[in-house]
């Protein structure tokens, strides 16, 4: 009897969207996607080819009234054109302590593994017949639930390497 009535219960908290991890806020409208800056990221020389990949670096702003936390990102990178995405990558958004209302996050930096190769120089790459753009779609979760949040086009510029990464490969 006692399973049942648990199971009944699931299934009008799961059909109502009240669920102990929900706080019942609509991430879609509480997350608003600032301060972006997009670009391919040099990766370096990969087998004796200039690599790029997409990269994009984004703040987080509550919009709500109330505190959000505990919010997981996907992005998602897609190229123009292509049917499916090409990767996507899991970061915090924001941790247990939560956001504040109005307040922002950290800069967040997500850089994609996949990119594009080429025996030329780095900035004839985005000239070249081949060379199809990325974009990036922003998904935000929170206790089960899934919202998209954004979806950015990947600016055609170089994000030179920084100094303490130069030689990576």
């Amino acid at each position: 009897m006692t399973r049942r009535l648990l199971a009944s219960l699931a299934m009008i908290a799961w059909l109502t969207g009240a669920t102990s991890c929900g706080s019942g806020l609509d991430l879609a409208k509480a997350l608003v996607v600032t301060d972006v800056f997009t670009g391919y990221h040099d990766a370096g020389v990969v087998n004796g080819l200039n690599k790029l990949v997409p990269s994009i670096t984004f703040k987080l702003r509550n919009a709500a009234a109330d505190p959000v936390e505990s919010v997981q990102l996907t992005v998602a990178f897609w190229e123009e054109g292509a049917d499916g995405e090409t990767e996507s990558l899991l970061v915090r958004g924001i941790g247990e302590a939560g956001l504040e209302p109005g307040a922002s996050t950290d800069p967040i930096n997500v850089r994609g593994t996949f990119g594009y190769t080429y025996e030329g120089a780095r900035a004839e790459m985005f000239t070249n017949s081949r060379y199809r753009g990325f974009i990036a779609k922003l998904f935000a979760k929170q206790g089960g639930r899934i919202v998209p949040i954004g979806q950015l086009k990947i600016d055609p510029r170089i994000i030179p390497a920084a100094p303490h990464e130069a030689g990576r490969q």
